[in-house]
């Protein structure tokens, strides 16, 4: 057969496949092409009206599919779901990436597979934009690179106007997730450097920098005006909001990672970089939403702390646990939410640590409340005072025994332990903690006074038996009646 007539009858044919939505390969087409390949300026001819065809033929289904539907109104148009961003924009990815598996079953039946892989297919459409038509091997990678060019316009458009209508704030991470998903499997086929896939990659993008600029005003919005904080110390209505936006967030992220297309093996390298960029990706998500938060909370707390000018009176009846116990109850609420998502591990910790932290505090807070009223925590604090300063001597013991300080003489001591006993005798010495809101919290925080409370009185008491300390000669703990066993008893201390 003469090769120039075959490229011509092989043009013909090509222009005619145009008119069919999923062409049927005739095996004298593709033996036509087959022998055109030794004539790599004929077969350029060949593939390039071919691809103008599907080219034209791409763009008429894609606006068909957009406003009329398939045959018989089945499946319904795409801009059906219109009011429906979500579906709206899945429905058009799903259909562009059905109609691309489609035309790359035809393209390769046709002309053949010349790019076994991703990397390869990158090479190629870089080649062809850095070299002259004339250069260029017409692989099927760069074909259907030409042919989906048609609907890269009518695509970024449509995704866009629904971006531009300010979208809640998942809805807009959902749309960048869901872009996010469809822009890999575009590249698996033809390379970063497609069009299409440089086009669903502009989308995704848009999608991500829409949603972190309302994040970043919805924080913005939260430390202009913290909430006063309830009379019951619970924590407000904005951290709550807040949570439940993060938790929805996070179920998303969850989603799209089991909803992934599975990687060959050859491709576990380049999937683990991509979880590792999801990852560093919702790490800045939450960061933008615990950072104002966190901030918010702080502020908010002000109104509790008697030396703030935001004071909510004069600070005369404020609790002074109140400021201690509404970040506890605030943080509380934002660590449970953490707590169970396995991606937001981080700062669930950090959580952690900043209720511990303030926990302490309020035990230390009412510890010393309750060690001050029996007299024992002058006796506690001059006796860690002399303990510090030999220790920084380096002595065995003190230049003087303790029972040689007036404040530390034998009776002082146990008169102070006497009077602690008969105060954390009392049923309700222990504060309860009620308006902490998490029984975990409120338990532990009574469970720690107690011990801290112990620790104390079992400090004083051994220090009455110590030879160093001079009391011995002076009868030592003979003269206390409750030991801390008993002690340890009275205040539930296991």
């Amino acid at each position: 057969m003469c090769l120039p007539l075959s490229c011509r009858w092989v043009q013909a044919e090509g222009r005619n496949l145009g008119e069919n939505d999923a062409p049927e390969v005739d095996p004298t087409l593709t033996a036509a092409v087959a022998a055109l390949r030794d004539r790599p300026v004929l077969f350029k001819y060949c593939a390039e009206e071919v691809a103008g065809a599907r080219h034209a033929a791409l763009f008429q289904r894609f606006i068909v599919a957009l406003t009329r539907g398939g045959p018989g109104g089945l499946p319904r148009p795409i801009e059906i779901h219109a009011h429906d961003p979500r579906r709206y924009v899945a429905d058009m990815l799903a259909w562009v990436h059905q109609a691309l598996c489609g035309e790359r079953e035809f393209v390769v039946a046709l002309f053949g597979d010349s790019s076994s892989s991703r990397d390869a297919a990158t090479n190629e459409a870089g080649t062809r934009r850095g070299t002259s038509d004339d250069q260029v091997t017409m692989s099927s990678t760069v074909l259907l690179d030409r042919i989906f060019e048609s609907i890269c316009r009518p695509l970024k458009v449509r995704i866009e106007q629904v971006l531009m209508m300010n979208p809640p704030l998942l809805l807009c991470y959902q749309l960048g997730q869901l872009t996010d998903f469809y822009c890999s499997l575009v590249v698996d086929i033809l390379g970063p450097d497609a069009a299409l896939s440089q086009t669903v990659g502009s989308c995704r993008d848009t999608a991500n920098r829409t949603f972190m600029e309302q994040l970043k005003a919805a924080g913005d919005r939260l430390l202009r005006t913290p909430p006063q904080p309830p009379a019951d110390l619970t924590a407000p209505l904005q951290v709550s909001q807040s949570m439940q936006l993060l938790n929805e967030i996070i179920s998303a992220y969850e989603s799209s990672l089991q909803h992934a297309a599975p990687k060959q093996q050859h491709q576990q390298q380049d999937s683990d970089v991509e979880v590792q960029q999801a990852d560093d990706g919702l790490s800045s998500v939450l960061s933008a939403v615990l950072d104002p938060l966190l901030e918010m909370i702080k502020r908010s707390a002000e109104a509790l702390s008697p030396n703030s000018p935001a004071r909510l009176d004069d600070g005369t009846k404020l609790d002074p646990t109140a400021h201690k116990v509404y970040l506890i109850n605030c943080l509380s609420v934002c660590q449970q939410t953490l707590a169970v998502r396995p991606a937001a591990a981080a700062p669930a910790q950090q959580s952690a640590e900043l209720i511990n932290s303030h926990l302490n505090s309020l035990v230390g807070q009412e510890a010393g409340w309750l060690l001050a009223r029996s007299g024992l925590a002058e006796v506690v604090e001059r006796v860690r005072l002399y303990q510090a300063t030999s220790k920084m001597s380096g002595a065995a013991a003190p230049a003087a025994p303790l029972a040689a300080d007036p404040s530390l003489s034998h009776y002082a001591v146990a008169e102070a332990l006497r009077r602690f006993f008969v105060a954390v005798s009392s049923p309700d010495a222990l504060p309860e903690f009620s308006s902490i809101q998490s029984p975990r919290l409120r338990g532990e925080a009574v469970s720690r006074v107690a011990a801290s409370l112990v620790d104390a009185y079992e400090q004083v008491y051994r220090l009455l038996d110590d030879p160093t300390a001079g009391y011995a000669e002076l009868g030592g703990s003979s003269m206390v009646k409750h030991t801390p066993a008993q002690v340890r008893t009275i205040l539930g201390v296991i």
